[in-house]
């Protein structure tokens, strides 16, 4: 097994991702010449140092933000807003509805995959959904039942929002 050493601090580690950062350019085996330990060690330190920094940034992301939403934009990048919605963009609101329904943001392309699947029409009525105005997310199996399907994407369906309202009002034991 290949071994590589710290510059910083000396220390031999086997040559993996494990224990260097990969790096993409002008070096051989594409690997940090730092261990992940002592890069960890450095991003502290400049934490600490710019700490202070902290309010300040948050002030500028909130004029930032506010600055894109007057212009029309999603409060969270440059993208136009979903016409329907007061502040985000398409991939942000699906974000949003993949951390809510999914435990991760990551997993917003599975749902957009199963709203294109369905062709933007609610599974049981047909009728079309718009996102940000009536489409809402429904477990096909309910999660009561099924606590174990609550993050599987096989169990997940796209609905409008009046038929998710009427579902919540039916008592359980009718499922």
């Amino acid at each position: 097994m290949n071994t590589k050493t710290c510059t910083k601090c000396k220390q031999t580690y086997p040559a993996t991702t494990e224990f260097f950062y990969y790096k993409q350019y002008k070096v051989k085996d594409k690997l940090n010449a730092s261990c992940v330990f002592c890069e960890r060690k450095y991003a502290k330190q400049i934490r600490i140092k710019n700490k202070h920094k902290q309010p300040l940034i948050r002030i500028q992301n909130k004029i930032y933000r506010q600055k894109r939403l007057e212009r029309g934009l999603c409060d969270q990048c440059i993208q136009p807003r979903l016409p329907d919605d007061k502040r985000r963009c398409k991939k942000h609101w699906l974000m949003q509805r993949s951390l809510a329904r999914l435990g991760t943001t990551k997993r917003w392309k599975e749902l957009e995959n199963i709203l294109i699947k369905q062709n933007y029409k609610c599974a049981y009525t047909g009728e079309p959904l718009i996102l940000g105005l009536n489409a809402s997310i429904d477990h096909i199996k309910p999660i009561f039942k099924y606590p174990e399907l609550q993050y599987d994407i096989n169990n997940i369906q796209w609905v409008t929002k009046k038929l998710m309202i009427l579902k919540e009002n039916i008592p359980m034991r009718n499922f």
